[in-house]
């Protein structure tokens, strides 16, 4: 479906019906040349849907650039495939460098399962699931890096690239002062809470995430234009809660530290509580990986302030609550 949002800026609903979520919210500004910002998972309907909505617009992927506010598939998949000659691909520094090592970054959930204490049949399940389709493994792209402050033209429109680094470590946001407008990616979401994880205890995106909702706070925001579902409340009053959220979050995990005693990082997901249908031993492998993933970040937050303690025994990282916390 093509949406007009403002002016010469429109909405495309692009399905993603392998993904988490059903939909992505891709964004269109029309003019001289075009800006796309973000394009899907490489899927057939997801490629018939943007082409048909440039189409009912009288434009094509040759006289438009892309826009990538990060790295994950679902944003950035497709941008090779779409791309024509011309087309520039944007996308932050340091997603670029990760996309440009896509095998490697994609696939650093498999290496060393046993460190999160996964059992055996778990990481098998999630092999076999990886090895049925690998992400990017379609038309490798070349991509123009954006640093935070970079300006972009597009019609009629500068674009303020904004660094919003924690949901992926190049998140970059886009932000149109005139219009007191903000493309968000999934910095910001509303009826979900953005997934900030990690794999390595020794990196702390949730530290950089939090500090980039804290300085979006600066930022005159009265349209705010998320990549998945909609909008429900003000920014401001959305990074409250989501702040809110794992502030709740870390102290949960803190909580079921002190309850248990030493855990491995599987176990710690195991005891927390998930915003799913069904409970820790039915959820799908695909999803228990994700939540390890986010357990890991807000372990290394709780590290980086010395609250918690970590040892590693035969191979197997083993948290606990430092003594007097």
């Amino acid at each position: 479906m093509l949406q007009r949002v403002l002016d010469n800026i429109y909405k495309i609903d692009v399905p993603m019906r392998d993904g988490a979520l059903n939909c992505l919210n891709a964004y269109f500004i029309q003019g001289e040349r075009n800006l796309l910002i973000d394009t899907g998972f490489d899927r057939e309907e997801s490629y018939k849907t943007i082409t048909g909505a440039l189409n009912r617009l009288e434009t094509s992927m040759e006289n438009t650039d892309i826009f990538l506010t990060h790295i994950h598939p679902d944003h950035a998949e497709l941008a090779g495939r779409l791309a024509g000659i011309e087309t520039r691909i944007y996308i932050g520094e340091k997603d670029a460098k990760l996309l440009n090592e896509s095998e490697k970054t994609f696939s650093i959930r498999r290496r060393n399962p046993e460190m999160k204490g996964f059992p055996p049949e778990v990481a098998a399940d999630y092999e076999r699931t990886y090895a049925l389709r690998r992400p990017f493994s379609g038309k490798r792209c070349t991509y123009t890096e954006v640093l935070d402050g970079d300006i972009l033209e597009y019609g009629g429109y500068r674009l303020r690239c904004i660094d919003c680094a924690g949901h992926s470590p190049g998140q970059t946001c886009l932000y149109i002062e005139e219009k007191k407008l903000l493309f968000c990616g999934d910095h910001i979401l509303f009826d979900i809470t953005p997934n900030v994880s990690s794999w390595e205890d020794d990196i702390n995106p949730l530290k950089d995430y939090i500090k980039n909702l804290e300085k979006l706070k600066a930022y005159d925001i009265e349209i705010v234009l998320p990549a998945h579902r909609g909008v429900t409340c003000s920014a401001h009053e959305r990074i409250d809660e989501i702040i809110a959220h794992h502030n709740e979050r870390l102290d949960e995990l803190l909580c079921v530290l002190k309850e248990n005693g030493e855990l491995n990082t599987y176990e710690i997901a195991s005891r927390l509580t998930w915003n799913t249908p069904c409970n820790w031993r039915d959820m799908p492998t695909f999803q228990k990986y994700s939540a390890v993933g986010e357990v890991v970040a807000h372990l290394a937050f709780l590290l980086d302030r010395g609250l918690i303690e970590k040892r590693v025994e035969q191979g197997v990282n083993l948290y606990s609550a430092r003594a007097g916390v």
